[in-house]
Protein backbone atom coordinates (compact mmCIF):
# COMPACT_ATOMS: atom_id res chain seq x y z
CA UNK A 1 0.00 0.00 0.00
CA UNK A 2 0.84 3.12 -1.02
CA UNK A 3 1.24 6.18 1.65
CA UNK A 4 -0.09 9.48 1.30
CA UNK A 5 2.74 12.03 0.30
CA UNK A 6 3.65 13.77 3.37
CA UNK A 7 2.61 17.69 3.55
CA UNK A 8 5.64 20.70 2.94
CA UNK A 9 6.28 21.84 6.04
CA UNK A 10 5.09 25.44 6.25
CA UNK A 11 8.69 26.72 6.79
CA UNK A 12 9.61 25.77 3.13
CA UNK A 13 6.60 27.46 1.80
CA UNK A 14 7.25 30.51 3.41
CA UNK A 15 11.02 29.83 2.77
CA UNK A 16 10.36 29.39 -1.17
CA UNK A 17 7.68 32.17 -0.92
CA UNK A 18 10.18 34.71 0.29
CA UNK A 19 12.86 33.90 -1.89
CA UNK A 20 10.64 34.30 -4.84
CA UNK A 21 9.28 37.57 -3.61
CA UNK A 22 12.89 38.55 -3.16
CA UNK A 23 14.10 37.60 -6.79
CA UNK A 24 11.11 39.18 -7.81
CA UNK A 25 12.31 42.74 -6.21
CA UNK A 26 15.80 42.47 -7.13
CA UNK A 27 14.83 41.88 -10.53
CA UNK A 28 12.31 45.17 -10.59
CA UNK A 29 14.86 46.83 -8.94
CA UNK A 30 17.87 45.70 -11.42
CA UNK A 31 15.08 46.66 -14.63
CA UNK A 32 14.34 50.34 -12.38
CA UNK A 33 17.83 50.83 -12.06
CA UNK A 34 18.49 50.16 -15.85
CA UNK A 35 15.94 52.27 -17.16
CA UNK A 36 17.07 55.27 -15.07
CA UNK A 37 20.64 54.70 -15.92
CA UNK A 38 20.03 54.51 -19.87
CA UNK A 39 17.73 57.59 -19.10
CA UNK A 40 20.28 59.36 -17.55
CA UNK A 41 22.86 58.09 -20.42
CA UNK A 42 20.65 59.15 -22.78
CA UNK A 43 19.79 63.15 -21.35
CA UNK A 44 23.51 63.52 -21.45
CA UNK A 45 24.15 62.58 -25.04
CA UNK A 46 20.85 64.15 -25.74
CA UNK A 47 21.80 67.47 -24.44
CA UNK A 48 25.70 67.24 -25.52
CA UNK A 49 24.16 66.86 -29.16
CA UNK A 50 22.07 69.95 -28.54
CA UNK A 51 24.76 72.03 -27.40
CA UNK A 52 26.52 71.32 -30.42
CA UNK A 53 24.29 72.30 -32.62
CA UNK A 54 24.05 75.53 -31.17
CA UNK A 55 27.79 75.84 -32.06
CA UNK A 56 26.51 74.54 -36.02
CA UNK A 57 23.75 77.20 -35.35
CA UNK A 58 26.32 80.12 -34.20
CA UNK A 59 28.68 79.92 -37.25
CA UNK A 60 26.09 79.45 -39.93
CA UNK A 61 24.23 82.52 -37.93
CA UNK A 62 27.60 84.48 -38.56
CA UNK A 63 27.89 83.12 -42.64
CA UNK A 64 24.28 84.14 -42.25
CA UNK A 65 24.63 88.18 -40.51
CA UNK A 66 27.93 88.81 -43.04
CA UNK A 67 26.18 88.22 -46.21
CA UNK A 68 23.48 90.44 -44.99
CA UNK A 69 25.84 93.30 -43.65
CA UNK A 70 28.01 93.43 -46.12
CA UNK A 71 25.07 93.12 -48.94
CA UNK A 72 23.73 95.91 -46.89
CA UNK A 73 26.78 97.67 -46.89
CA UNK A 74 26.87 97.90 -50.60
CA UNK A 75 23.23 98.78 -50.69
CA UNK A 76 23.73 101.92 -48.81
CA UNK A 77 26.97 102.80 -50.63
CA UNK A 78 25.10 102.66 -54.27
CA UNK A 79 22.25 104.66 -52.80
CA UNK A 80 24.53 107.37 -51.15
CA UNK A 81 26.73 107.80 -54.67
CA UNK A 82 23.71 107.73 -56.71
CA UNK A 83 22.16 110.76 -54.87
CA UNK A 84 25.73 112.67 -54.91
CA UNK A 85 25.28 112.80 -58.81
CA UNK A 86 27.61 109.50 -59.01
CA UNK A 87 26.66 107.58 -62.31
CA UNK A 88 24.80 104.45 -61.50
CA UNK A 89 26.95 102.09 -62.95
CA UNK A 90 30.35 103.95 -61.51
CA UNK A 91 28.77 103.68 -57.97
CA UNK A 92 27.58 100.00 -58.81
CA UNK A 93 31.02 98.86 -59.50
CA UNK A 94 33.01 100.70 -56.82
CA UNK A 95 29.77 98.88 -54.33
CA UNK A 96 30.84 95.52 -55.70
CA UNK A 97 34.74 96.33 -55.72
CA UNK A 98 34.53 97.35 -52.00
CA UNK A 99 32.06 94.48 -50.93
CA UNK A 100 34.26 91.72 -52.64
CA UNK A 101 37.02 92.68 -50.80
CA UNK A 102 35.02 92.48 -47.50
CA UNK A 103 33.85 89.21 -48.35
CA UNK A 104 37.61 88.17 -48.89
CA UNK A 105 38.45 89.95 -45.57
CA UNK A 106 35.80 87.51 -43.87
CA UNK A 107 36.86 84.48 -45.50
CA UNK A 108 33.71 83.84 -47.48
CA UNK A 109 33.47 82.64 -50.58
CA UNK A 110 30.81 84.52 -51.32
CA UNK A 111 29.76 86.04 -55.62
CA UNK A 112 27.94 89.81 -56.02
CA UNK A 113 25.54 89.58 -58.60
CA UNK A 114 23.80 93.43 -59.71
CA UNK A 115 20.93 93.35 -61.98
CA UNK A 116 19.18 96.52 -63.77
CA UNK A 117 15.95 95.00 -64.55
CA UNK A 118 14.80 97.64 -66.88
CA UNK A 119 18.23 96.95 -69.19
CA UNK A 120 18.35 93.27 -67.95
CA UNK A 121 21.96 94.33 -68.08
CA UNK A 122 24.14 92.13 -65.49
CA UNK A 123 27.25 92.71 -63.11
CA UNK A 124 28.70 90.18 -61.56
CA UNK A 125 31.93 89.15 -60.04
CA UNK A 126 31.43 85.54 -60.53
CA UNK A 127 30.73 83.98 -64.23
CA UNK A 128 27.70 83.85 -66.83
CA UNK A 129 28.45 80.52 -66.72
CA UNK A 130 27.95 79.58 -62.86
CA UNK A 131 24.02 80.90 -63.65
CA UNK A 132 22.70 82.18 -66.87
CA UNK A 133 21.50 85.87 -66.55
CA UNK A 134 18.01 84.10 -68.23
CA UNK A 135 18.06 81.61 -65.66
CA UNK A 136 18.32 84.42 -62.58
CA UNK A 137 15.29 86.83 -63.92
CA UNK A 138 13.23 84.24 -64.63
CA UNK A 139 13.17 82.60 -61.12
CA UNK A 140 10.57 82.96 -58.62
CA UNK A 141 11.86 84.68 -55.81
CA UNK A 142 13.03 87.87 -58.70
CA UNK A 143 10.44 88.02 -60.06
CA UNK A 144 8.54 87.68 -56.36
CA UNK A 145 11.53 90.45 -55.19
CA UNK A 146 10.52 92.84 -57.98
CA UNK A 147 6.28 92.82 -57.77
CA UNK A 148 6.57 92.96 -53.74
CA UNK A 149 6.75 95.85 -51.48
CA UNK A 150 9.42 93.79 -49.43
CA UNK A 151 12.92 95.61 -50.36
CA UNK A 152 15.07 92.08 -49.49
CA UNK A 153 14.88 88.28 -49.56
CA UNK A 154 16.52 84.92 -48.64
CA UNK A 155 16.46 82.13 -51.21
CA UNK A 156 18.26 79.29 -52.32
CA UNK A 157 19.66 79.17 -55.85
CA UNK A 158 19.89 76.50 -57.79
CA UNK A 159 22.58 77.91 -60.13
CA UNK A 160 23.66 74.25 -62.06
CA UNK A 161 21.01 72.03 -61.32
CA UNK A 162 23.04 68.86 -61.72
CA UNK A 163 26.19 70.60 -60.03
CA UNK A 164 25.39 70.17 -56.23
CA UNK A 165 28.50 72.41 -55.37
CA UNK A 166 26.77 75.07 -56.96
CA UNK A 167 23.52 75.41 -54.34
CA UNK A 168 23.88 78.79 -52.51
CA UNK A 169 22.07 80.73 -50.28
CA UNK A 170 20.94 84.58 -51.55
CA UNK A 171 20.57 87.43 -50.01
CA UNK A 172 19.24 90.12 -52.70
CA UNK A 173 18.27 93.56 -52.10
CA UNK A 174 16.28 95.77 -54.76
CA UNK A 175 16.94 99.46 -54.81
CA UNK A 176 13.75 101.79 -55.69
CA UNK A 177 13.16 105.18 -56.25
CA UNK A 178 10.49 107.39 -54.17
CA UNK A 179 7.49 106.04 -56.53
CA UNK A 180 8.66 102.16 -56.07
CA UNK A 181 10.45 101.52 -59.57
CA UNK A 182 13.08 99.46 -59.11
CA UNK A 183 16.05 100.54 -60.80
CA UNK A 184 18.36 97.49 -59.41
CA UNK A 185 18.70 94.39 -57.63
CA UNK A 186 21.49 93.79 -55.02
CA UNK A 187 22.56 89.83 -54.56
CA UNK A 188 24.72 88.49 -52.73
CA UNK A 189 25.81 84.45 -52.79
CA UNK A 190 27.36 82.03 -50.10
CA UNK A 191 28.04 78.64 -51.86
CA UNK A 192 25.83 76.32 -49.32
CA UNK A 193 29.03 74.21 -49.54
CA UNK A 194 30.47 77.12 -47.01
CA UNK A 195 27.71 76.43 -44.63
CA UNK A 196 27.96 72.75 -45.09
CA UNK A 197 31.95 73.00 -44.06
CA UNK A 198 31.00 73.92 -41.01
CA UNK A 199 29.35 70.45 -39.65
CA UNK A 200 31.05 68.29 -42.21
CA UNK A 201 33.46 66.96 -39.69
CA UNK A 202 31.02 66.04 -36.91
CA UNK A 203 28.71 63.30 -39.55
CA UNK A 204 29.59 60.22 -38.50
CA UNK A 205 28.76 56.73 -39.96
CA UNK A 206 25.34 56.76 -37.71
CA UNK A 207 23.86 60.71 -38.24
CA UNK A 208 23.18 62.91 -40.40
CA UNK A 209 23.31 66.44 -40.10
CA UNK A 210 21.21 69.26 -42.23
CA UNK A 211 19.72 72.32 -42.65
CA UNK A 212 15.74 73.68 -42.64
CA UNK A 213 14.85 77.01 -43.26
CA UNK A 214 11.35 78.61 -41.63
CA UNK A 215 9.17 77.43 -44.87
CA UNK A 216 10.66 73.56 -44.25
CA UNK A 217 12.98 73.48 -47.21
CA UNK A 218 15.92 71.30 -46.64
CA UNK A 219 18.93 74.34 -47.63
CA UNK A 220 21.81 72.20 -46.74
CA UNK A 221 22.27 68.67 -46.11
CA UNK A 222 24.74 66.30 -45.39
CA UNK A 223 23.73 64.31 -48.20
CA UNK A 224 23.38 67.09 -51.42
CA UNK A 225 20.72 65.33 -53.61
CA UNK A 226 18.33 66.42 -50.65
CA UNK A 227 18.90 70.18 -50.89
CA UNK A 228 15.90 71.71 -51.89
CA UNK A 229 13.13 69.21 -50.73
CA UNK A 230 10.85 70.30 -48.81
CA UNK A 231 10.86 68.54 -45.15
CA UNK A 232 7.14 67.79 -44.23
CA UNK A 233 6.39 65.96 -47.65
CA UNK A 234 9.78 63.56 -47.05
CA UNK A 235 7.85 61.48 -44.07
CA UNK A 236 10.51 62.30 -41.59
CA UNK A 237 7.74 63.65 -38.95
CA UNK A 238 10.51 66.01 -37.35
CA UNK A 239 8.67 68.38 -35.53
CA UNK A 240 10.33 71.70 -36.35
CA UNK A 241 8.34 73.73 -33.51
CA UNK A 242 10.34 71.48 -31.02
CA UNK A 243 12.93 73.81 -30.31
CA UNK A 244 16.37 72.97 -28.77
CA UNK A 245 15.28 69.13 -28.19
CA UNK A 246 15.92 65.72 -28.07
CA UNK A 247 14.08 62.76 -28.49
CA UNK A 248 13.64 59.19 -29.80
CA UNK A 249 11.84 58.30 -33.05
CA UNK A 250 11.05 55.31 -35.19
CA UNK A 251 12.24 56.11 -38.87
CA UNK A 252 11.67 53.04 -41.31
CA UNK A 253 12.28 50.77 -38.80
CA UNK A 254 15.33 51.75 -37.14
CA UNK A 255 15.54 54.21 -33.88
CA UNK A 256 16.96 57.27 -33.72
CA UNK A 257 18.13 60.33 -31.29
CA UNK A 258 16.77 63.82 -33.12
CA UNK A 259 17.89 66.98 -32.06
CA UNK A 260 17.12 70.06 -33.46
CA UNK A 261 18.16 73.71 -32.58
CA UNK A 262 16.01 76.80 -34.16
CA UNK A 263 17.82 79.84 -34.42
CA UNK A 264 15.70 83.05 -34.51
CA UNK A 265 18.19 85.17 -36.16
CA UNK A 266 18.61 83.34 -39.37
CA UNK A 267 14.92 81.67 -38.92
CA UNK A 268 16.73 77.85 -39.85
CA UNK A 269 16.55 75.08 -37.61
CA UNK A 270 19.67 72.48 -37.14
CA UNK A 271 18.71 68.83 -37.19
CA UNK A 272 20.73 65.43 -36.40
CA UNK A 273 19.64 62.16 -36.93
CA UNK A 274 21.55 60.20 -34.88
CA UNK A 275 21.28 55.94 -35.23
CA UNK A 276 21.35 54.39 -31.49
Amino acid sequence: MVGKKEPKPLYRIIFRNVFLVSVLIIVCGLVCAFFILFRYFLDQIGQGRVDLLKQIAYQNNVVHSVTASVTDEMYDEIMRKYEWGVGLEDAILQAMDNGEALFHDYGMRTTIDVILPDSGRRYTTGTEDSEPTAQLISSYWYIALLSEPATSSWNMRFLQFDETESFSMSYARALRDDSGHTYCVLISNSSQKMIYENYNNLIGGNNRIYIVDEHGTIISHSNPSLIGFSLYHMGDGIDLEEQNSYEIQNIKGDTFLISTVYDPDTGWTIVEEMQL
